[in-house]
């Protein structure tokens, strides 16, 4: 039986996200994509700080 975890890893998609803290098994994560992922995300927390930008 597949997971959607392991669907997702067959089709080439990688973690970006770190785990819990309390995990038994650690995700391994790209400390660098999460980085800009969070820099993407501020963005438009400011965009819609402005109210020019509604997001949905």
């Amino acid at each position: 039986m597949l997971t959607k975890a392991t669907t997702l890893t067959k089709a080439g998609a990688a973690p970006i996200v770190p785990g819990c803290h309390n995990r038994k098994r650690t995700i391994r994560y790209d400390k660098r994509r999460y980085y800009g992922r969070h820099l993407v995300e501020n963005v438009f927390y400011r965009l819609c700080d402005f109210r020019q930008v509604a997001i949905e």
